[in-house]
């Protein structure tokens, strides 16, 4: 196998592994909002973006949800700090 397919399928494998991550993650969070929301009365208000590094290195534009007062914070957001 040549070197630079060798790199190709290791790039890709990676980007995918990053995009699974991202999208796990984002599941998680939107999950918690809404059982913080069953027990708080006020509503969802969308997202805003962040980059995270995690261990398959950074992923850019994470989609974290937040609500109206501000107060939700993601606990798995809190541990990768």
């Amino acid at each position: 196998m040549r070197d630079e397919t060798r790199e190709e399928i290791l790039k890709e494998v990676e980007e995918r592994i990053k995009t699974m991550v991202k999208e796990l993650l984002e599941a998680l969070m939107r999950e918690e909002r809404e059982i913080y929301l069953e027990s708080h009365p006020t509503k969802a208000n969308g997202y805003y973006t962040r980059d995270l590094l995690t261990l398959v290195g950074p992923v850019e534009d994470l989609k974290v949800p937040r609500e109206r007062e501000g107060k939700f914070h993601p606990q798995i957001l809190l541990h990768c700090e």
